[in-house]
């Protein structure tokens, strides 16, 4: 889940709904810390194997791992929203936007680092030039 663009209000209520104390008054970019520390805390608990699926596209990263219940999808991002809308449906996870706006420093923990080819080169919605693109 994409926590930059939650309202105070809204990460208020996020922060009451996994039982954060402590949140009253302080700024959005503290709320935000708040709830991703505890959220790695808790996937920390797990024996999980933690992966980011950068340049997502429908999932096909996301459908691989999900043959185990061992990998846990801790964040997936996409540029194109429509193909975000589809990954939300299908994995319960929404994807964030463009690569350049997301902040190093508030990525979840992860142990595998996943990133979709680019298949526009060498499909119809491209050019299909290939190699050559």
């Amino acid at each position: 889940m994409d926590y930059s663009t939650k309202s105070c209000k809204e990460l208020i209520a996020i922060c009451k709904e996994i039982g954060i104390k402590g949140y009253s008054g302080k700024p959005k970019n503290y709320l935000t810390s708040l709830i991703l520390s505890t959220k790695k805390e808790a996937v920390k608990k797990t024996d999980s194997i933690k992966y980011i699926d950068l340049f997502s596209g429908l999932g096909a990263f996301h459908t691989a791992f999900n043959t185990s219940s061992k990998f846990v999808c801790v964040m997936a991002c996409d540029n194109d929203e429509g193909v975000r809308d589809i990954y939300e449906a299908n994995y319960n996870l929404k994807p964030r936007g463009d690569i350049r706006e997301i902040n190093a420093d508030l990525l979840p923990d992860f142990d595998i680092l996943c990133a979709g080819f680019p298949c526009q080169t060498f499909s119809i919605a491209g050019k299909g030039m290939g190699f050559d693109d």
